[in-house]
């Protein structure tokens, strides 16, 4: 049976959750524009994080460790 065509219901608590995430990439995103000097979008940030397996800040913070302790 196809979801196609259905709209999803999402709890208040998810919906929290995606705007929490969507602030922080946004956020993100201006502090690396500042930094670097560079022009990249939400959307190009979350790709990389995506390609990189760090989807989730638990992953960021993990990977973010292991780069600290490698160095």
């Amino acid at each position: 049976m196809s979801d196609q065509g259905q709209v999803k219901v999402f709890d208040k608590e998810t919906l929290l959750q995606v705007k929490i995430h969507a602030t922080y990439v946004v956020h993100f995103v201006e502090k690396l524009s500042e930094a670097l000097g560079v022009d990249i979008s939400a959307g190009g940030v979350r790709s990389i994080w995506l390609r990189n397996n760090m989807n989730t800040t638990a992953l960021r913070v993990e990977k973010s460790n292991a780069l600290a302790e490698s160095a």
